[in-house]
């Protein structure tokens, strides 16, 4: 029994993308980081724009928070966005993602997909959208 529990805990790990190099990075606008900046990892939908049942096409921006963030991008810091997109269905929204964003004049350091699907993300470092 622990050594079926050990196994599917290990398989659970490794279905997710934590492992170096399996996020998929598919645009990048690299600057020099302030010396005092600090490296963010913010998630799409939800966060800078609003979507309904993984409906990209229709997804409203949240200008409110973009220029939140842009702001700390042109302050300096690293802005990585990091999306779940297609992480259910397999459809690859790489390329339609990196237009949308830019269409919403987005500023970015990075945009990674492969974020794993979750229904709660505990971390010590997290931050909620709405109490920013």
């Amino acid at each position: 029994m622990k050594l079926f529990l050990l196994f599917s805990i290990i398989s659970l790990a490794n279905s997710f993308s934590f492992r170096r190099g399996m996020v998929r990075q598919v645009a990048s606008n690299r600057k020099e980081k302030n010396s005092e900046g600090k490296s963010y990892i913010i998630d799409i939908d939800g966060t800078i724009c609003f979507t309904e049942k993984s409906d990209y096409y229709n997804s409203i921006p949240n200008y409110e928070k973009i220029e939140k963030f842009n702001k700390l991008y042109d302050e300096g810091n690293e802005v990585n966005y990091w999306t779940a997109r297609g992480a259910v269905s397999g459809k690859n929204w790489d390329e339609f993602t990196v237009k949308q964003l830019n269409n919403w004049n987005v500023k970015y350091t990075t945009i990674n997909m492969d974020k794993p699907h979750y229904d709660i993300w505990i971390d010590d470092k997290a931050i909620n959208i709405n109490d920013i």
